[in-house]
């Protein structure tokens, strides 16, 4: 019998201390999600851009959803997943879980068994260099043209080794406030990035929408978006649902040593 959705997500969480356990945990229980999508590994683009690409990303919707627009115009991208799960941190709690699955929900099994997890910790240096020959591999077959480089997501401190060894090429970064602000881009990271963009273009449509209003989400830019992916991707949708409530959740988390902009009072910490 299969699992229901957040059982799944469940067993995955309970290895989450191990970004890379959970994942293979993930790998296992594949079955019970169901018929995934396999577009993500067997299209073809029409029209592809001229050279590779990596994205560096945190894998939130938005980003999901970028990842699957990058996917039209290239190759099967080099996608790496800077995990923040430190106390407090975006992807701790059962976040980190909640994301794996959303994404391989939306992007499929390829998408999964090559995901990229830089964490933090120790393991990252030898992640790094599987990252680096991926990329030597992925340009080889593009005759040795550099890969271009989408930064989706804060560097953390991450992004100085990862592109030490980059040569000149063009930088897409999604330069929304959260990651481009210290310390989530650290000066090494901004350092890491400038020495090797020529061009660097900014992915944010914040800068670019004039303010309309039609603009600001993905709802008001696709109203039916929700029923649409629902008729061809139901658990993807399911388990969108069950990553906000939990996100939304810790933002409104009365305990989140972010949410005032003050310290509280004696008697308003006894209130929350």
């Amino acid at each position: 019998m299969s699992l229901p959705l957040p059982a799944v997500i469940q067993q995955v969480a309970a290895h989450e201390q191990d970004t890379r356990a959970a994942k293979h945990e993930l790998e296992r229980l594949l079955p019970n999600l169901g018929s995934l999508p396999r577009w993500f590994e067997t299209y073809q683009p029409s029209e592809r851009i001229d050279c590779p690409a990596v994205i560096y990303t945190d894998l939130e919707p938005d980003d999901i959803f970028a990842i699957a627009c990058i996917r039209y115009t290239t190759d099967f991208p080099v996608c790496i997943f800077s995990v923040d799960n430190n106390k407090w941190g975006k992807d701790e709690g059962g976040v980190y879980a909640k994301k794996l699955v959303m994404a391989t929900a939306a992007l499929g099994q390829a998408f999964l068994a090559n995901l990229f997890i830089l964490d933090g910790t120790d393991a990252d240096v030898r992640v790094v260099a599987d990252i680096r020959a991926k990329v030597k591999v992925e340009e080889t077959n593009y005759s040795g043209k550099p890969s271009a480089w989408y930064i989706m997501a804060p560097g953390r401190g991450r992004l100085q080794s990862l592109l030490d060894h980059v040569p000149t090429t063009t930088v897409r970064i999604y330069s929304g406030s959260f990651n481009t602000r210290t310390p989530n881009m650290t000066p090494e990271d901004l350092a890491a990035i400038a020495a090797i963009a020529d061009p660097i273009q900014d992915s944010s449509a914040f800068i670019f929408s004039g303010g309309a209003r039609e603009f600001e989400s993905l709802l008001s830019v696709w109203p039916s978006m929700e029923a649409e992916i629902q008729q061809i991707n139901p658990v993807f949708i399911e388990a969108w649902h069950i990553f906000c409530a939990e996100f939304d959740g810790k933002l409104v988390n009365a305990g989140h040593p972010k949410l005032f902009a003050e310290p509280l009072t004696k008697d308003e910490k006894e209130h929350f």
